[in-house]
């Protein structure tokens, strides 16, 4: 999209091959928001998430990986989470360089932690890798806004969009049918991230600050 503009009582949604209206429409960009919406970009810093995946398991080795077949994510400032899919494979992921990931030789931290784990994936073959980008908030709470009438907006699920993307999504279809309900969680001004320029800088070396506390138990 390359830009929204008000076009009488409806809004108009311009893009590279045509132009859209509608009475309302939904932003949710998350970790990919550009300057679309007025300082909507400067409400979140961009991170970036990584997924690695082995080669189906042999079954000696996958009845040594969570038996039963839970879904982990781990509580440490830096998160990494992981599972076993219905091929076998374990599936782990966290925190990756900032770029989107396309090999596993570019998460190498990610590979050694599963190790670190699980002793006998020494052998195993990685052999998928992918990831993006995430949006985290100053509050690390999502945010819904309303800016102007028939606009809605919701971002910063801060690591956790499966399960907060799809709840918002509801909240955001209630809304966009006009639903005279009051949604579910706070409508929130936009308020810009100070300083949010150095996020390239501040980004990896909060991360690693982070690690430094996980690795400390703090």
């Amino acid at each position: 999209m390359q830009r929204i503009d008000r076009c009488g009582a409806d809004w108009a949604l311009h893009t590279a091959t045509g132009t859209v209206t509608a009475a309302r429409i939904v932003l949710a960009t998350n970790g990919y928001t550009d300057n679309i919406w007025p300082d909507l970009r400067r409400t979140i810093v961009p991170v970036y998430g990584a997924i690695a995946a082995t080669e189906p398991l042999p079954a000696n080795v996958a009845a040594e990986i969570m038996p039963g077949r839970t879904v982990l994510y781990e509580s440490g400032a830096v998160t990494v989470y992981y599972r076993v899919d219905r091929a076998q494979r374990l599936l782990i992921g966290g925190r990756g360089p900032m770029h989107e990931v396309r090999s596993t030789a570019e998460i190498p931290h990610i590979l050694a932690y599963a190790r670190k784990l699980w002793p006998a994936l020494a052998p195993i073959r990685w052999t998928h890798a992918w990831g993006g980008r995430l949006a985290f908030t100053a509050d690390h709470y999502p945010h819904l806004h309303a800016p102007a009438a028939g606009v809605w907006i919701a971002l910063g699920y801060n690591g956790r969009g499966v399960a907060l993307g799809t709840a918002m999504g509801r909240e955001l279809a209630a809304r966009a049918l006009e639903d005279a309900a009051e949604p579910n969680m706070p409508v929130t001004a936009l308020k810009p991230i100070a300083f949010h320029g150095y996020w390239p800088l501040a980004v990896p070396a909060a991360i690693n600050i982070a690690r430094l506390r996980d690795s400390l138990g703090l």
